[in-house]
C-alpha cells in the first residue's frame, strides 16, 4: 500500500505558520472576499463522503475548517524559499511593524474577515513550486523604509503528503461551529491531485484590480487603524495606499507605446497633470488610480465624432494594461490574489 497526495493552493490565500511550542502546522486562511468562490477540486483520484459511495469532484469551502490526514506521512514542514524564488510573499514585506496579524483567525470559530481554513498538520509545503513564478515589486512602500525590493512568487504553492502504509487520505470539513463532515480520498493509480483555491468569480474584470487588499482585513483592529491613519485615508478610496504589490511589467514603457501610436503630446499632458518624472514614479495603487482616472480624462477632451473608435479602443488598452500589472497571472479574471505568509500565531488544535 501506498499513497501520494499533492494538494495545489492559489488564489487569495494567507499562509500562517503555528507558534505554539513544540508543534508543527500552519493554518492556510482564506480572507473573505466579495465576488470569491473557495473550493476543493479533485484533479485526479477518487473522493467520497466517509460511508458513501457516490464520487464528488469538487466541495465548496465557504465558512469551514478543512483538516486533510495520511497516515504515515511526514511531520510538518516549511520552506519558503528556492534560491530566489518564494511559495509565497511575506506580508511582513509590505506593512512593517504595522502588521500585526489579528490571533482569532486561526480559531475554530474565527472572525467574519475569514471566509476558511486549511489546517496542515503533515508533509512538505515548498520549496516545490508550481504554476509560473512572476516577478513583484514592492515600490514606494510607505509603511516599510527599506525601499523597492523585487520579489519572484510562484502564483501557485504545492503541498506535498505522502505515506508508504496507507491507501487513502482523511478530509474533514468542519463548518465553523458546526459538527464535521468526513471525506475519504483513494486513487487506483496511487496518486491523488487536489486544488484548494479562493479566486474571483466575476466575469468582468474590475477598473483596477484590489483584490490583495482582503489580506489586510485579517489585521488586528489597532494594526489596521494604525496603518489607515499613516496613509491619511481620505475615504474616497479605502484602500488606494495601502501597499499592493504590483506584477513587474514595462508598465509605462507599455502604456507610452500606445499612447505616441494616437498623438505623443498625450505622454506630455499626463506628465504636467499627474507627475513630473513619471516615467520614475513608484507603481503603487494610488498612482495607477491617478494616472488612469488622468488618462481617461485628457481622451475624453481629444475625443470627436472622427476618432471616437480609436479612443475607444484605446480605453481598453488603458484598463488591460493596468489590470495586468496588478493581477497574479493565475486562473481567475484579473484577480490580484497573490498568497502571503504572516506572522506566526498560536493554531486552535
Amino acid at each position: 500500500m501506498a499513497l501520494n497526495v499533492n494538494v495545489t493552493f492559489y488564489g487569495l490565500c494567507h499562509f500562517i505558520e503555528d507558534s505554539t511550542p513544540q508543534k508543527k502546522g500552519m493554518c492556510i486562511v482564506l480572507p473573505e472576499a466579495a465576488d470569491h468562490e473557495s473550493k476543493i477540486s479533485v484533479k485526479k483520484g477518487t473522493l467520497v463522503q466517509k460511508g458513501g459511495s457516490t464520487a464528488i469532484t469538487e466541495i465548496d469551502i465557504y465558512s469551514e475548517r478543512v483538516e486533510i490526514e495520511l497516515s504515515g506521512s511526514s511531520a510538518f514542514s516549511f520552506k519558503n524559499k528556492d534560491g530566489n524564488r518564494q511559495a509565497v510573499l511575506e506580508f511582513k514585506d509590505l506593512t512593517g511593524n504595522f502588521g500585526q496579524p489579528d490571533p482569532q483567525i486561526v480559531k475554530k470559530v474565527p472572525p467574519g474577515s475569514v471566509r476558511g481554513q486549511i489546517i496542515l498538520r503533515e508533509g512538505d509545503l515548498g520549496p516545490f513550486l508550481t504554476g509560473t513564478v512572476l516577478e513583484w515589486q514592492v515600490k514606494g512602500n510607505v509603511l516599510n523604509s527599506a525601499g523597492d525590493k523585487t520579489y519572484h512568487v510562484a502564483d501557485k504553492a504545492l503541498w506535498k503528503l505522502s505515506s508508504q502504509t496507507a491507501n487513502k487520505a482523511s478530509i474533514k470539513v468542519t463548518p465553523f461551529g458546526e459538527a464535521a463532515v468526513e471525506y475519504e480520498l483513494t486513487s487506483s493509480s496511487n496518486d491523488c491531485e487536489l486544488e484548494i483555491f479562493n479566486e474571483c468569480k466575476r466575469e468582468d474584470a474590475p477598473k483596477i484590480d484590489e483584490d490583495f487588499r482582503y489580506h489586510y482585513h485579517l489585521l488586528e483592529t489597532g494594526s489596521m487603524a494604525k496603518a489607515r491613519k499613516k496613509l491619511k485615508d481620505n475615504g474616497k478610496h479605502p484602500y488606494k495606499d495601502i501597499p499592493l504589490p504590483i506584477r513587474i511589467t514595462p508598465l509605462l514603457s507599455v502604456l507610452r507605446q500606445y499612447l505616441d501610436r494616437f498623438d505623443p503630446d498625450i505622454w506630455l499632458e499626463l506628465e504636467l497633470v499627474t507627475f513630473h518624472g513619471i516615467d520614475t514614479v513608484p507603481v503603487n495603487l494610488g498612482n495607477l488610480y491617478r494616472i488612469e482616472e488622468a488618462l481617461l480624462a485628457i481622451l475624453a477632451q481629444r475625443e470627436n465624432p472622427g476618432n471616437k473608435e480609436q479612443i475607444e479602443e484605446l480605453r481598453r488598452t488603458i484598463r488591460t494594461i493596468i489590470i495586468k500589472a496588478t493581477s497574479s497571472g493565475g486562473t481567475g479574471t484579473g484577480c490580484n490574489c497573490l498568497g502571503c505568509l504572516s506572522d506566526k500565531l498560536p493554531i486552535e488544535a
